[in-house]
């Protein structure tokens, strides 16, 4: 991940699919309004949507690969002896889950990372909003973090623990990164349908 050439097209692919939730959301959103596409699909909306992503999808990445550079979750553990084509025994090494790292790193990312991410999110979108209403002010946009944060982080609590239980115990970071935005699809569209 130190090279930045690698990273652009995997980033380039979160973009993507975040932007095919907000597509998604719209497009469900007007079935069961049983309005058109066009009609129900927000721009201005959509743009912010993306915005914000722009900032954390690499963000997100950033701190899953600190977390695994801290942590250093997986240590090979000794598996049974194998002879090769010579005869000659040696070790295969098979990766261990540390539950006691993936523990650190749930606590972790449901804490710091997630109460950041939720929040930014409902800044960022009231700021957004409320700019192209006309009715900007900082005590509103305040108001409207402290009215979404908590709904918002007890909605989280009800999924990504267990999303963030099997990333961390089972993927490395750009393969955790894709599971995370797989699941993240869903997550933004039923956050789409909430907000909008």
């Amino acid at each position: 991940m130190s090279s930045s050439k690698p990273m652009l097209p995997f980033l380039a692919e979160l973009l993507t699919a975040t932007a095919a939730s907000y597509v998604l959301s719209q497009a469900l959103k007007a079935y069961t309004n049983q309005k058109p596409f066009l009609e129900t699909f927000d721009i201005p909306a959509f743009t912010d949507f993306i915005l914000f992503n722009l900032f954390k999808v690499p963000v997100s990445t950033a701190w899953n690969t600190l977390l695994d550079d801290i942590f250093d979750e997986k240590k090979p553990a000794k598996k049974l002896k194998e002879k090769d084509e010579k005869n000659e025994t040696k070790l295969q090494s098979t990766p261990k889950i540390n539950w006691k790292v993936v523990v650190y790193k749930l606590v972790l990312n449901q804490t710091f990372y997630s109460m950041f991410i939720n929040a930014s999110i409902i800044a960022f979108m009231s700021f957004r909003r409320r700019s192209r209403e006309g009715t900007m002010s900082w005590d509103a946009v305040y108001s409207d973090l402290e009215r979404g944060f908590i709904p918002l982080y007890k909605d989280a609590l009800k999924l990504w623990p267990i999303v963030n239980l099997v990333a961390f115990a089972c993927f490395d970071t750009l393969p955790r990164m894709r599971f995370l935005t797989a699941v993240n699809l869903v997550w933004s569209i039923y956050l789409i349908l909430m907000v909008t």
